[in-house]
């Protein structure tokens, strides 16, 4: 329980309890609160009224209250819990093998093993950035969708500087999983019902799903589809269980070429872009790799973004011509 222990939590505690911390108490409640203690919320509160009275007890109880919140709600006070490498990468391997296939599991993890050796980044961060778009792409489409993209990523690190700190293919990572995790209705259905959302809802809104709390969902959406020369666009109201069959439909993308052919020809340009880069230090190639960075929200507020970009990168590639 030390290791939630912090300076800053000290403070906080501080403001709460008075002149007098009591250290001890708090780190037992966030011990208690963890099932870490042989003995019950009961048993220990029991102790304290046997052992202090007065305003001892008061703050007794109140660091107690303290550390078991902060056991239950680390974010509160700063703190986050960070996820070990190896954890991430067994996680969401077990997550493709449920929600895709055994090969998929598979493909996953060789992936991530030889991209960690052609890419020696020293930074565990930024290891778990790359496997989680390998992750998602796999999801989005399928297992070779992603090895094209980890082929562009580690094609640009052979290039790039490790002594810099890999500018380039740090960007590239961001930029090619943004353009080709296309927002298309399927996607997003997969995201707004996906087991991490879940997760990160129930956290959030403080549930105990083991006890039976659970959550109803209302999700506003506006899809639009094109199909042979008309758009249908339309408000919808969507429960789980219609986006749950949504997810499944990437057979509708190539049955509709038309269908966000804007992000589609985005995404081409960019990996003809990124497939240009000649490697060196450049600030003004760096700035064009990372030019996806402004490309984001709603489709009308998007497009905006990938025109800009289009734009900006005009302006680029003269000068470097």
């Amino acid at each position: 329980p030390g290791a939630y222990f912090s300076a800053d939590v000290s403070a906080m505690a501080q403001s709460y309890l008075g002149s007098v911390l009591y250290d001890n108490v708090l780190l037992m409640g966030v011990a208690l609160q963890k099932g870490l203690l042989p003995f019950s919320l009961a048993s220990f509160e029991s102790a304290l009224k046997n052992s202090f009275s007065g305003l001892a007890l008061q703050r007794n109880l109140q660091a107690l209250t303290l550390g078991r919140d902060l056991a239950v709600h680390p974010e509160r006070y700063g703190i986050v819990e960070t996820e070990s490498l190896d954890a991430f990468l067994a996680k969401k391997e077990g997550l493709l093998r449920r929600l895709a296939s055994g090969s998929a599991a598979r493909a996953f993890r060789d992936q991530v093993e030889r991209a960690f050796k052609a890419w020696p980044v020293d930074d565990d961060e930024e290891r778990k950035h790359l496997a989680l778009c390998l992750y998602e792409l796999a999801l989005y489409e399928d297992s070779k969708f992603a090895e094209r993209y980890l082929q562009a990523v580690l094609d640009v690190a052979a290039k790039d500087s490790a002594e810099a700190g890999w500018p380039a293919t740090r960007a590239v990572a961001r930029g090619l999983y943004k353009v080709m995790a296309i927002k298309d209705e399927v996607w997003v259905a997969h995201l707004l019902t996906s087991p991490e959302k879940y997760e990160r809802d129930a956290a959030r809104l403080g549930l105990d799903l083991a006890r039976g709390d659970s959550v109803e969902y209302r999700h506003f959406n506006r899809p639009r589809f094109e199909f042979l020369g008309f758009k249908f666009e339309f408000d919808l109201v969507s429960r789980d269980w219609m986006l749950n069959i949504m997810k499944h439909a990437k057979f509708l993308r190539p049955l509709m070429p038309a269908w966000h052919r804007r992000d589609r020809q985005f995404r081409d340009w960019y990996i003809g872009l990124v497939k240009d880069w000649p490697g060196g230090p450049d600030p003004r190639w760096l700035e064009l790799l990372s030019l996806t960075a402004d490309v984001k929200g709603y489709r009308e507020i998007r497009y905006k973004g990938v025109d800009k970009a289009l734009a900006r990168a005009a302006e680029l590639r003269k000068a470097l011509a």
